[in-house]
């Protein structure tokens, strides 16, 4: 449905839509049709998070979500249809029917003891804000969205609760709610302490099977957290360990800082991890020169700038795939923050100008472009790939 369709403005009929939706939830709960309800949940748990239209070329990101929201464009158009109230109805309430569903979802997780599914929703509130990009509710505060602090509190509705403050919170009402229902609260803390496997990596070198030939073997990108010798590489987890591991501390992150996204985009290295490994790469294997990458994508290895040519056969290997999920889509970090998520991603190479300041690095963007320039850059982090001696 377009912007361009009033339908659109209908927030209230969104809203009651919802209500109703959730109350339908409420009716399988107490029936205890379990799987009904999961189903349910799940289904609208997606539907809402994928809410409103791509922006297109009026935001910097294409993909975007436009929201119902005070000062934008259909705020005005809504003022014009005479909706305001309505609007306002929806900006207040939209993220805690939200709510409502997350939360009865992983309640239901617990009661049915999905250890490791609940684990997956609790590691999902639990960080903050909603670091997915994709979600209608990008940036939106948890504590907001869950209900436990008011939106309309004075000054302080603007900044999200500690971590500490909201894990407290948080679990009170979950262990209070499981109470009620005579469940074990241990199934909550087997739950919170369940460990999620992340690709953490290791100096296990796992090949990536899809770009692989018997003439060049690569690794995934999943990457390694400790050099050939077992030195560690230090995970930057927020802004603050960012900026001090720049100066000389071998480090590495994940995209936006979430954990999460090691599963789809493996880890970005700093210019002192690239340093590291190259020293110690894993045995028998080293990481990857630009004519590795060149060969690899059948462009000329001398030219500064090319283009992937033979995009079918890359698509018949299903390595274009590859490249723009999980392979490009690894994007960058740098000092003006993370950077080109599935459209670009940015990868060290072992090779270094005639200063050795300055690193190759091969830049390759979802329309096939391929660029290898040098960079003297500390605070970068990109992402590494090796390959078989």
């Amino acid at each position: 449905m377009s912007y361009n369709d009033s339908l659109i403005f209908s927030s209230d009929q969104i809203l009651n839509f919802y209500k109703l939706s959730y109350q339908h939830a409420e009716e399988l709960d107490a029936t205890k049709d379990y799987e009904s309800l999961k189903k349910h949940l799940e289904k609208e748990i997606r539907r809402m998070e994928s809410f409103g239209v791509p922006c297109g070329q009026e935001c910097s990101d294409p993909n975007e979500k436009i929201s119902l929201s005070y000062g934008s464009a259909q705020s005005g158009i809504l003022s014009s249809l005479g909706l305001s109230n309505s609007m306002q109805e929806f900006v207040e309430n939209f993220h805690l029917i939200y709510g409502q569903f997350i939360y009865k979802y992983l309640i239901l997780l617990l009661k049915e003891n999905q250890i490791k599914d609940a684990a997956l929703i609790y590691k999902k509130i639990s960080s903050t804000s909603v670091k997915d990009r994709d979600s209608f509710f990008y940036g939106y505060y948890w504590d907001l969205i869950l209900g436990i602090r008011e939106i309309s509190e004075d000054f302080n509705s603007r900044f999200n609760l500690s971590e500490l403050d909201f894990e407290k919170k948080i679990d009170y009402r979950i262990t209070k709610d499981l109470e009620k229902q005579k469940i074990s609260n241990d199934i909550f803390y087997n739950a919170k302490s369940f460990k999620i496997k992340v690709n953490s990596g290791s100096i296990n070198t796992e090949i990536d099977v899809k770009i692989s030939s018997n003439k060049s073997i690569w690794s995934t990108n999943l990457g390694i957290i400790e050099d050939g010798m077992g030195n560690k590489i230090q995970l930057a987890t927020e802004q603050t360990y960012w900026e001090y591991y720049k100066d000389s501390i071998p480090a590495y992150c994940f995209y936006d800082f979430d954990v999460s996204n090691g599963e789809k985009y493996g880890k970005l290295y700093n210019y002192w991890a690239l340093k590291l490994i190259a020293k110690n790469p894993p045995n028998g294997w080293r990481i990857a020169d630009q004519k590795d990458f060149s060969y690899w994508l059948g462009i000329d290895e001398f030219a500064q700038s090319n283009n992937i040519t033979n995009v079918d056969r890359i698509l018949d290997q299903l390595v274009f795939e590859k490249i723009f999920n999980s392979f490009v889509a690894s994007g960058q970090k740098h000092s003006n923050g993370f950077c080109c998520i599935d459209n670009q991603a940015w990868f060290w190479t072992s090779e270094s100008s005639t200063d050795p300041e300055y690193q190759r690095v091969v830049d390759i963007d979802d329309s096939g472009k391929v660029s290898f320039s040098d960079f003297n850059c500390k605070e970068c982090y990109f992402s590494i790939r090796l390959i078989k001696k």
